[in-house]
């Protein structure tokens, strides 16, 4: 099979594609980050300042990988329409030589985005996620898992085995997690970062909730049980509210436990409680 006219015979040609491939991947690159714009709006809005951190980690990779998958996909429709065979050409197309410095410059481009998003939004999130754990009096919610229900304790107010999981805004909260029998998995959507409940481990997760809100006013504000469980799997939901402070306090108070406020003096000093976080 020759090679079509102008095509991989002539260096003007491989300018020539060069430049057309390049149009369209400038081209089809600015309409996707236009077009992602409105679809990560559309995208369930967190609950928590480690969900936010989680969110902008997502947005970004997801920016990121429109103008790789671009170049990607370009590439090889131009070339299955640029170099197909024609009409009554036989045999096979020529062996190509050529290439090399793209193939090591694609190499090092893509290693050296490997790289940064390993730091960013990996490692630099990670930290800001993380400092959840040094929060001065993080308010301690026990959470048990068993097939297939929750329930919530809250031991410095006193309050235990509560079906619904109340939460204050704007304070982080230590849920100590654990199951009575099999592997489950401790997760509210709109708070975004969930944990393993596993028998015979007690496990930690700090999040701060930051936005007022209800299952009733947000599907995405459950806990539902993030791990295959059994057959009840589906059913194992409780339903959660974040509320101010004031109303927080109310509520506990109301489930004959001690106020928050009141509870937050006894608390530990925070180094101690941190260096106890099972991973």
């Amino acid at each position: 099979m020759s090679a079509p006219a102008g095509g991989a015979g002539g260096g003007g040609g491989h300018r020539r594609d060069l430049w057309i491939v390049a149009a369209w991947w400038a081209g089809v690159t600015v309409l996707g980050e236009i077009l992602v714009g409105p679809l990560l709006r559309l995208y369930p809005e967190a609950a928590s300042r480690e969900g936010v951190v989680s969110d902008d980690a997502i947005f970004y990779l997801l920016r990121l990988v429109v103008p790789v998958v671009a170049l990607v996909v370009i590439l090889l429709v131009y070339s299955m329409v640029r170099f197909r065979a024609r009409a009554g050409e036989v045999g096979d197309a020529p062996a190509q030589a050529r290439g090399g410095r793209w193939a090591f410059a694609w190499l090092g481009v893509s290693a050296a985005l490997t790289v940064s998003v390993i730091f960013y939004p990996g490692v630099t999130g990670l930290l800001e996620i993380w400092k959840s754990k040094t929060a001065v009096n993080p308010l301690t919610v026990e959470v048990v898992a068993q097939q297939w229900e929750w329930r919530f304790s809250y031991p410095e107010l006193g309050i235990e085995n509560a079906e619904t999981l109340v939460l204050p805004k704007g304070r982080t909260v230590d849920f100590v997690i654990t199951s009575r029998d099999v592997i489950h998995s401790f997760w509210v959507p709109s708070l975004r970062i969930k944990k393993d409940a596993i028998p015979g481990e007690t496990r930690h997760l700090f999040l701060t909730p930051d936005r007022l809100t209800s299952t009733e006013e947000d599907p995405m504000t459950r806990v539902q049980c993030a791990e295959l469980c059994g057959i009840g799997h589906a059913r194992m939901r409780a339903d959660v509210r974040v509320v101010a402070p004031a109303d927080f306090e109310a509520w506990a108070a109301e489930q004959g436990g001690t106020t928050a406020s009141a509870a937050e003096g006894s608390l530990p000093s925070t180094p101690a409680r941190a260096q106890a976080v099972t991973p």
